[in-house]
């Protein structure tokens, strides 16, 4: 009897025991929370916050460094490209959409251009975003361009549908070769983002030398249309328009000089039509091709330099370089003469 009340007062004590270190522990299950209901959770570390072998702590991924690759394999990114877009805005005369029956204003070209030989088709294709908020992938699209003989065409339009890009800068890698030959290349060019593209202009002139064709103190009507328009740009904070209208009448020289403000670095093409209303119709027969009159087709130049560049009517284009700066041009006939 003695020693079985030994024998209960040990087993009793080794169940007291195993309670108080169970207790001390929190009795908490690995992964889990603590037994006791009235203890808040005990949450364990992620391995990922666990620091290396070495002692270091994970370091956050690196963000990718870009350099600019203008031309590599016989690609070039043009000099004409424009690498600041505007949103809801665009750097053409509108695209046809066949869905809609109608031209979009939206879309943005930047032109790829390659000097390599007999390229019908391309088995890379690609152009990738490093930054999908500003301009995610689905905004972008390429097609061929610039057809020479058959089916070899010798650059590349990528085109930005501008609906769909935000406010900030990316760079786009694009992956180009050809489907034909073994050339291949890659550029990396960064493009920024804006809502609102205020322009920088001058006041620039045109003197108008109309000979026969009008007489003194005749009313004419000079329209300027800015070849470089781009929608939802500014001049001030005026909405910029894709044509400047000119009234101005001739002088006892037989001369009338137009100033219009000039945007920097746009070139424009220039329309002239006699009278105080602008013409509706050139069809056969219509009055108003005797009230339109044209240009004489050669190129004037009238001061710049090949660094400046200059200012000048050149293919029926006129640019200027210098502030206040005047071209004079000269009438060659009427559109119903030349026409």
């Amino acid at each position: 009897m003695k020693k079985f009340m030994i024998a209960m007062l040990a087993t009793l004590c080794a169940a007291v025991l195993s309670v108080a270190v169970f207790a001390g522990c929190g009795g908490k299950k690995e992964g889990g929370t603590p037994s006791g209901g009235d203890n808040p959770p005990v949450t364990t570390p992620d391995e990922d916050d666990e620091t290396t072998p070495g002692g270091e702590e994970d370091k956050e991924p690196e963000t990718p460094t870009y350099t600019e690759v203008l031309s590599d394999g016989g690609l070039t990114f043009r000099t004409t490209n424009d690498t600041t877009i505007v949103q809801n805005s665009c750097n053409n005369n509108g695209v046809w959409d066949d869905d809609k029956s109608e031209f979009v204003y939206t879309y943005w070209d930047l032109m790829v251009g390659f000097n390599w030989n007999y390229t019908t088709s391309l088995r890379k294709n690609s152009v990738v975003s490093s930054d999908q908020n500003v301009i995610p992938d689905s905004a972008i699209k390429t097609t061929p361009d610039e057809y020479g003989n058959g089916n070899m065409f010798s650059a590349i339009k990528v085109t930005i549908d501008t609906t769909k890009v935000k406010p900030g800068s990316a760079w786009l890698t694009m992956n180009f070769a050809s489907g034909n030959t073994s050339n291949e290349g890659t550029l990396c060019v960064q493009i920024t983002v804006i809502d609102k593209l205020v322009l920088e202009t001058m006041e620039n002139g045109v003197t108008i030398d109309f000979g026969k064709y009008a007489e003194e103190d005749d009313d004419i009507l000079v329209r300027f249309y800015d070849s470089d328009y781009i929608r939802n740009s500014y001049i001030g904070d005026e909405p910029a328009t894709s044509y400047v209208q000119v009234a101005g009448k001739v002088g006892a020289d037989g001369k009338a000089t137009f100033n219009f403000t000039y945007v920097k670095g746009h070139e424009y093409t220039i329309s002239i039509c006699k009278g105080t209303e602008w013409f509706t119709s050139l069809a056969p027969g219509e009055p108003d091709r005797e009230r339109v009159l044209m240009l004489k087709d050669s190129d004037v130049i009238a001061g710049g330099s090949t660094i400046t560049g200059f200012n000048q009517y050149k293919n029926g284009k006129l640019s200027f370089v210098t502030e206040g700066a005047t071209i004079e041009l000269e009438v060659e006939g009427t559109f119903d003469e030349l026409n």
